[in-house]
């Protein structure tokens, strides 16, 4: 099931903040393992990010030293790009974040998730700007629909779609909800909840502009 651009709401973000809010209580699963490190929390660990590639986008050169294409995902880690990534959500957060332009600082409204990429394994973080909200707002009308118990009760694939406004060409991310995970990796997606489900409380920046 995919869904269309349409205007954000406030539920959205009451029902991200209380999801998140929920996270388990700090245990030593969720702290750092090594010895000399052990009150440092998993939370504060850096991630690769996943960037939505737009037009006017930067810092989004491939390993074979072309830019990507706009409407595809960045990979920062191994500086690739997919058209589309099949994930798992592990945590989400809305957050009001200021940038500093030319013509001074400008506060926007920016979802983070970090999630699994379900084909390689590994963690990245994402953010989505205001223009893909209504299309998170649909995927979480669904989930409350649907009854999800978790975030990653499904695998969800991650596309683009093309939206034209008055400063031009722009894409948006498209939610397509897919099928039931198995038990397994429920489990050691529950895992990672248990380790990064503070993850959007640490301190510092985590957002980028596109």
């Amino acid at each position: 099931m995919s869904f269309d651009n349409e205007p954000t709401s406030q539920a959205l973000a009451t029902e991200i903040d209380t999801h998140v809010a929920n996270h388990p209580e700090m245990n030593p699963s969720t702290h750092m393992s090594t010895n000399g490190l052990e009150g440092i929390p998993m939370s504060l660990i850096g991630m690769p990010r996943v960037k939505l590639v737009q037009p006017v986008s930067q810092n989004v050169e491939l390993a074979t030293g072309v830019d990507a294409t706009p409407g595809s995902f960045f990979f920062s880690d191994s500086m690739t790009s997919k058209p589309e990534i099949r994930i798992a959500i592990i945590t989400a957060k809305k957050s009001e974040v200021t940038f500093d332009n030319d013509d001074g600082p400008s506060t926007v409204d920016r979802i983070g998730i970090l999630f699994q990429d379900l084909e390689s394994g590994k963690k990245y973080l994402t953010d989505l700007s205001v223009t893909s909200f209504s299309n998170f707002g649909k995927l979480m009308g669904l989930m409350a629909a649907e009854e999800w118990e978790n975030a990653w009760d499904k695998d969800i694939v991650l596309s683009s779609e093309k939206r034209e406004g008055k400063k031009g060409k722009y894409f948006v991310v498209k939610f397509t909800v897919g099928n039931a995970l198995s038990e397994d990796k429920q489990t050691e997606l529950a895992e990672l909840w248990t380790m990064f489900g503070g993850y959007f409380t640490r301190e510092g920046e985590i957002f980028e502009e596109a």
